[in-house]
């Protein structure tokens, strides 16, 4: 739900720099960026999944990484705006905190996103947030867990009238997640992860509300599990 699929590239320049504070023991990493990109988002509606096609114009944005003087400690924050092809606004800000150990790690990271296909009002809001933890029970042997949140609101989902507000705010996904991870070498290394989902972003059509009637819908529930093995050359 953080990690929007279907940006492959982007055009235009970055630049960056780092900067040392010296005794305080911080470091800054800077960088901004001017450009163009394209995204491929995934909707559900009553005929099922579909993919909408968005190309952005004038994007600028930047993004500030700042390294602790705690080891493995650092936090972050970026933000990019940009235009689509109907001069409507889009932008997106992330912010996040890491923090990586020998034998654990935690991290948690917040992003908000506002679309506007027309210049003059708000279309969607889009809230993802997750955290993370795991803790090495050997030094092959690791457990983890997370927890991960998605909430829309579309503000001219229904027509109005017959309706009475236009907005429709659902709780899209909730998903908790435990793991087990084993590391052969560090090239190879074995995941199983058991998820419970809650929400509408399945691959069958589930909608949120009901398109005749503007009820809202109940989400579903659906449990699965994943394994993987990950090699590294």
């Amino acid at each position: 739900a953080f990690y929007s699929e279907g940006v492959e590239t982007v055009d235009g320049v970055s630049i960056g720099r780092s900067v040392d504070l010296g005794s305080t023991g911080f470091s800054l990493d800077l960088s901004a960026y001017a450009g163009e990109f394209t995204t491929a988002v995934e909707f559900v509606d009553t005929e099922g999944l579909f993919v909408l096609t968005d190309r952005l114009y004038g994007a600028t944005g930047g993004q500030l990484q700042i390294h602790t003087p705690i080891p493995g400690v650092r936090l972050s924050t970026d933000y990019v705006g940009a235009e689509y092809d109907s001069g409507g606004d889009f932008s997106i800000w992330t912010t996040s905190a890491d923090a990586t150990r020998d034998r654990w790690f935690a991290r948690a990271e917040y992003e908000s996103v506002l679309a506007k296909t027309s210049q003059d009002e708000d279309d969607i809001e889009y809230i993802a947030w997750y955290a993370q933890a795991g803790v090495g029970l050997t030094e092959k042997l690791w457990v983890n867990a997370q927890y991960e949140v998605n909430d829309i609101t579309s503000f001219r989902a229904l027509p109005s009238p017959p309706f009475p507000s236009p907005e429709v705010s659902y709780d899209n996904i909730r998903d908790t997640a435990l793991g087990v991870l084993y590391k052969f070498s560090p090239l190879l290394i074995l995941k199983a992860e058991y998820h419970w989902f809650e929400g509408y972003q399945l691959d069958e059509p589930t909608l949120p509300i009901d398109p005749m009637t503007g009820q809202g819908l109940p989400p579903r529930e659906t449990n699965y599990v994943i394994i993987s093995l990950s090699a590294a050359f």
